[in-house]
């Protein structure tokens, strides 16, 4: 949600969150409605349709088209067929091309490549990249951040 375009501010204050996250989670699910407090709370002041209804509605992305633009597809290839990618073991490297050429003759398998894309290059972000930091480096820095 870094780079996200939806804005919830009301729900950024502390108290809110942290209300939240103190709730028991019956009260956060009620038989198949999610948000329960809210919806409940809501109840008196938003017109029933809005505060019951089970539609979302999401910010639908063109994905499935910018996966079969020629100038795109050498950089999703490179990502979901490297050797590092196949290394993981998270995909079937043949189940994974078939899944890609389906793609590119017309089918829609974007929320799968998507899926795959994000996880390879969180993989190579956040696993990849890691470097340890020995315990006797944090315990210095936070010593030396409480003193500050």
């Amino acid at each position: 949600m870094a780079f996200s375009i939806e804005a919830r501010v009301p729900f950024l204050d502390h108290r809110i969150v942290e209300f939240a996250l103190s709730l028991d989670p019956r009260f956060k699910i009620s038989a198949t409605w999610t948000k329960w407090v809210l919806r409940k709370a809501a109840a008196d002041v938003l017109p029933r349709n809005v505060t019951w209804r089970r539609s979302k509605m999401g910010y639908p992305t063109p994905m499935a088209r910018w996966f079969r633009k020629p100038s795109e597809r050498p950089a999703v290839e490179e990502l979901l067929f490297a050797e590092t990618t196949r290394k993981r073991t998270l995909f079937l490297p043949d189940q994974m091309r078939r899944v890609w050429e389906l793609h590119q003759q017309g089918h829609d398998y974007s929320w799968l490549l998507y899926r795959a894309l994000t996880l390879e290059l969180w993989f190579r972000h956040y696993v990849d990249s890691f470097v340890p930091c020995p315990a006797e480096v944090v315990r210095r820095t936070l010593v030396a951040r409480e003193a500050a």
